[in-house]
């Protein structure tokens, strides 16, 4: 895995795409960066996130610190906590302190949805210093986002497609994730922020004539807008293109079909060969991409006989899973083989570098 320099850029374009029912909004972000970025269509972009300013100051106030107090290797307190402090989730290890330190027993699963100031001020009679609560925070892990634009022709832009994790807190509010709430809400246009590409191996074939069925429900749909942009360019270059099926899912066609006209541009250039969607909610049967994989068995493993690459992206714990045991059985059918030989047949696809996956 190769990792580039980190680098400044800044927030040039926020665009609201869309709010599904359970209030997730989606948008595409664009970044500028003075100078080209280097990596290829399907590569990540690595950002360190910051807590929001109130739950700093919560955590701050309950301590009674002001945050200008200084802490090892020359930071303020306050610079600690916003950037490199986890605040918004309690870790293992201030729970055992409460335990131990007070002699109480609490479960673990307590700390769930609470902030580590909303822990301290509900469970802990007598509060630590703040020298004793550092050392006990997990530090604030940077995101990984993979890259929904192309390299070729794109200069000092790069764009990615950002989801905002919605989750309840321990009293039912709803909230929302540290990193996705600092790139579509606090972060505004102008503003500039540390980011580093890392090099996936989630890329498109060398040969470019080579077939693609590409699987990218929601924001999994971002490495591929890259992948079609980038087949884009090389169309443009004169290049003969393989052929290209994307698999779209979401809940609403009405409201998160969200890049439906790029795509529509990409159908009609001949870039997309074929596009076929799931929304989930516009009917009364659930409908997911796996569904659609499976009605299209026959053709998809006439693609997959014939050497077509198998990528997909997206939700690691139920789609992928699903995804892999969907493809397992048109195998097994449309090839004439038992489970076991349909599970090497993938097996294959993978040591080939046919079959992969980002997932999440």
């Amino acid at each position: 895995m190769a990792i580039g320099a980190t680098r400044m850029a800044r927030l040039v374009e926020r665009l609201h795409l869309s709010q599904d029912c359970t209030g997730r909004d989606i948008f595409f972000i664009t970044l500028h960066s003075d100078g080209p970025w280097h990596y290829a269509a399907g590569d990540w972009l690595v950002i360190p996130p910051c807590n929001a300013e109130c739950d700093v100051d919560q955590l701050l106030q309950l301590l009674h610190c002001s945050g200008s107090e200084s802490c090892p290797g020359g930071h303020l307190l306050r610079e600690i906590l916003l950037r490199h402090r986890t605040i918004s989730r309690v870790s293992p290890a201030i729970v055992d302190w409460l335990m131990r330190s007070q002699n109480v027993s609490v479960g673990r699963d307590v700390c769930n949805g609470h902030g580590v100031a909303d822990f301290l001020k509900n469970h802990a009679t007598t509060l630590p210093s703040w020298q004793e609560l550092l050392p006990l925070m997990k530090p604030l892990a940077p995101r990984v986002y993979s890259i929904a634009s192309g390299p070729a022709g794109g200069g000092g832009d790069i764009r990615l497609l950002v989801g905002t994790a919605i989750y309840h807190g321990w009293d039912g509010t709803m909230r929302c994730g540290v990193a996705s709430s600092y790139l579509t809400a606090r972060l505004q246009p102008g503003d500039f922020l540390h980011c580093r590409v890392v090099q996936s191996r989630f890329h498109l074939p060398d040969d470019s004539q080579t077939d693609l069925i590409l699987v990218g429900p929601g924001v999994g749909l971002a490495p591929f807008l890259g992948f079609l942009e980038q087949r884009a360019w090389l169309q443009s270059m004169g290049h003969t293109l393989g052929r290209c099926w994307l698999f779209f899912g979401a809940r609403n066609r009405a409201t998160d079909f969200f890049a439906e006209k790029e795509l529509g541009q990409h159908l009609a250039s001949g870039i997309l060969s074929r596009l076929d969607t799931a929304f989930s909610r516009d009917q009364l049967g659930k409908i997911y991409v796996q569904d659609k994989i499976r009605e299209n068995g026959a053709e998809l493993w006439r693609w997959l006989a014939n050497g077509a690459y198998f990528y997909v992206c997206g939700d690691a714990m139920a789609m992928a899973k699903d995804v892999e045991k969907t493809i397992e059985e048109l195998i097994a059918t449309h090839g004439e083989m038992d489970s076991t030989a349909a599970k090497h047949y993938v097996f294959t696809l993978r040591s080939q570098g046919r079959y992969r996956r980002d997932v999440y």
